[in-house]
């Protein structure tokens, strides 16, 4: 089977649940390349969520 050239996804994922490993396993299964993009903590925040990861902390490493 063919790959696609190219996936790209967005999403929270915090926290990450058998549902996103899915997700994301299968995107790299099926694609050569996947871009995956992140909602920002504010929009989290503005969701009622509690932050469990601090994304510039995530993204700094």
């Amino acid at each position: 089977m063919s790959k696609f050239s190219l996936i790209a996804m967005g999403g929270t994922f915090d926290i990450i649940h058998h549902g996103h490993i899915t997700l994301l396993s299968t995107a790299f299964d099926i694609s050569e390349k996947v871009i995956i993009g992140l909602t920002s903590d504010e929009f989290v925040q503005k969701k009622g969520k509690t932050l469990f990861t601090n994304m510039m902390s995530v993204s700094k490493t």
